[in-house]
């Protein structure tokens, strides 16, 4: 199904699908912005810590190489440009999940980050962090679909022309306080470990 708003050439006039008139309503319902807003909160506060550690050049877990999963997080220590690749990662997701303005663009980051964490978890058999994993894959996903309009003009067909609905951006304050919080965090987090 095709959440796309298609401007007839010929008449001028605008179709709406009925997903596109449920989405435009949702998405422009200041309750639920609100919602989406402390969501891309939550999920960049989710890899600052992680992200920290392997920036610093730390282990993630004290486990020992004899069980799966401290062998799996040995390996990648050891790959130390990798694992602090992986950290930087996840601190510029979260950087830009909370400047609100460049979010949707920090979701695709998160996206595929969490998307490996997932299947990490699940296939070393995390006991319950698969469940927390997939719950913020699954905020990952809400988060694409909240910003599909902005995705749009990438995957939309060749031959149909589709009119980009401007929504309005979050206001500034919440950027300030993003911007913000996520100092903060870094520095409690880098002062107190």
């Amino acid at each position: 199904m095709k959440l796309e708003v298609v401007k007839n050439l010929d008449s001028g006039e605008i179709n709406k699908s009925k997903w596109a008139v449920f989405f435009e309503r949702i998405r422009n319902n200041r309750e639920v912005e609100l919602c989406i807003i402390g969501l891309r909160f939550l999920m960049g506060m989710a890899f600052i810590p992680s992200g920290l550690v392997k920036v610093e050049g730390e282990r993630f877990t004290r486990l020992g190489v004899e069980t799966k999963i401290g062998y799996f997080f040995e390996a990648l220590f050891q790959a130390s440009d990798y694992w602090k690749f992986i950290g930087m990662m996840q601190l510029t997701a979260a950087f830009l999940l909370f400047t609100q303005k460049f979010a949707a663009l920090g979701n695709l980051i998160f996206f595929v980050v969490i998307s490996n964490i997932f299947i990490i978890t699940v296939d070393l058999n995390f006991k319950g962090t698969w469940v927390i994993t997939g719950m913020l894959m699954l905020s990952s996903i809400l988060l694409i679909i909240w910003d599909w309009f902005r995705y749009a003009m990438l995957v939309r067909s060749h031959g149909s022309a589709v009119e980009r609905t401007l929504y309005r951006e979050p206001a500034v304050i919440w950027q300030v306080i993003g911007l913000l919080l996520f100092f903060s965090l870094v520095f409690m987090i880098v002062i107190f470990g």
